[in-house]
């Protein structure tokens, strides 16, 4: 009785333990503000120290958004075109993992966000490719700003929070991030700043993307 006793509570002990330990990897999928997102992060610590309930994390996550404007056309060289967007995001950087009461998670982190917005009509974005947009004021109006020669737009910004989770086992854990992420899209170079070329001619295809950074998600560590 007593040996069966004292072997329940070290598989208890042992079992608390592998269940506080950080992974060695996870990935995840998520869904919040940037629309969706995939997720892989890898343990730099594991090789290296040994950190009790703790580890830093190497993480690249890529993601899936799209913009619809309240101006569904998008006229150019006399044609009409739909004007939706399509939005990739590939995210790098690194995170400080905590796990606190064997299953709570912290996870402070920053990195790099590389945007990159592209018209979703293949059509559209030949014609761009082709003959180049000249940006005017009006229809037979002045040239304002620069011509655009695609119908891409990108930037890079930073991605600075925290994420949080919840083990339900120690494969498995549900959570989220808050964070901020800045993102703007530059007038001149792009179709997708605020304004039309120059200022103040406002665009009706300007992508604005809220500072603030949310999202839920569910992961499996490995």
């Amino acid at each position: 009785m007593k040996k069966s006793f004292t072997l329940i509570v070290l598989i208890l002990l042992f079992g608390i333990k592998a269940f506080a330990q950080p992974s060695k990897g996870s990935i995840s999928v998520g869904y919040g503000t940037h629309k969706f997102v995939v997720r892989g992060d890898y343990n730099l610590t594991e090789n290296l120290i040994k950190v009790e309930n703790s580890s830093t994390r190497l993480y690249l996550d890529i993601g899936y958004d799209w913009k619809k404007f309240e101006n569904d056309d998008f006229i150019f060289n006399s044609n009409t075109y739909s004007s939706n967007v399509i939005i990739f995001n590939v995210g790098l950087g690194v995170g400080q993992e905590f796990i606190f009461k064997d299953k709570f998670i912290v996870q402070p982190y920053v990195g790099i966000l590389y945007k990159y917005a592209r018209m979703a009509d293949k059509d559209l974005v030949e014609a761009i490719g082709t003959y180049n947009l000249i940006r005017r004021a009006y229809i037979g109006g002045p040239q304002v700003g620069k011509v655009v020669d695609n119908a891409y737009g990108n930037l890079v910004t930073i991605d600075l929070g925290s994420r949080f989770g919840f083990r339900i086992k120690r494969k498995f854990e549900i959570g989220g991030s808050f964070g901020i992420c800045p993102a703007k899209f530059s007038t001149s170079n792009t179709l997708f700043g605020k304004y039309w070329g120059e200022k103040p001619y406002n665009n009706d295809y300007y992508i604005k993307r809220f500072i603030l950074k949310a999202e839920a998600n569910f992961k499996y560590n490995f």
